[in-house]
């Protein structure tokens, strides 16, 4: 692949391509053969974009509802790479993404917000098992969650969009994180594709705000606030 941006090419070659960070731990594959982690069955989450309550296996939670091994290394290599200090998730669900990016960085504080606590439960002795110290789990609303943590004086300056997928929820938790945005800042916004509304809340953002380079995974977006580029570029990889 050619890329004429320097500053993408850079993101490329640390985050996906041949300088990337490999890992042989399948935190997806270790969630599921654990030892500790009971019972089988769990209530799925009622709250986000669907609304549904109803008992489901932890095996296809994990095949279907959390992040895979390919996307779960390429946050990893993103926190390894842009060396942020504070990392905030939302949408803990089991916790394997917040494995990946606290183990991105260890001396990094990683917050990740739900408001399922049978979630938090299973992602606690997962991230235990792991022997994963860096981490946070935060019972709450999204929006409460986000706001409780500013208020406390907590600026992310790497954060991961996976709670709540509408386009209302998206751009309202940026837009409390975009009081406190910083050249630095990199938003990573997942399932962008999970419904038009996801699509069209990452066009907004990435027009809207101070937003300078914004990138489109296919599944995920990636923005990047930069002050040092100053016209607002746009790149598709494929990924």
């Amino acid at each position: 692949m050619y890329l004429h941006s320097p500053f993408i090419f850079e993101l490329y070659e640390n985050t996906i391509g041949e300088k990337k960070h490999g890992m042989k731990e399948d935190f997806p594959q270790l969630f599921q053969n654990s030892p500790f982690l009971k019972p089988t069955q769990i209530e799925r989450s009622n709250y986000g974009a669907v609304k549904k309550s109803e008992s489901v296996s932890i095996n296809k939670l994990v095949n279907s509802v959390s992040i895979s091994k390919k996307y779960g290394e390429w946050i990893y290599n993103m926190v390894r790479f842009y060396n942020p200090t504070c990392v905030l998730e939302t949408g803990t669900c089991l916790g394997i993404g917040t494995a990946y990016l606290a183990s991105g960085k260890p001396s990094a504080n990683v917050y990740s917000i739900d408001a399922h606590k049978p979630y938090l439960e299973l992602a606690s002795t997962f991230h235990a098992q792991l022997g994963l110290k860096n981490i946070r789990l935060l019972e709450a609303d999204v929006i409460e969650g986000i706001a409780n943590l500013l208020s406390l004086g907590v600026y992310p300056d790497f954060v991961y969009i996976d709670a709540n997928h509408t386009y209302e929820s998206v751009l309202e938790q940026l837009a409390l994180l975009n009081e406190n945005v910083h050249s630095k800042c990199i938003w990573v916004i997942d399932d962008i594709r999970w419904s038009e509304g996801m699509f069209q809340a990452l066009e907004f953002i990435r027009t809207q705000t101070k937003v300078r380079v914004s990138v489109d995974l296919g599944r995920m977006g990636v923005l990047f606030f930069n002050e040092d580029i100053h016209e607002k570029q746009h790149f598709m990889i494929r990924f």
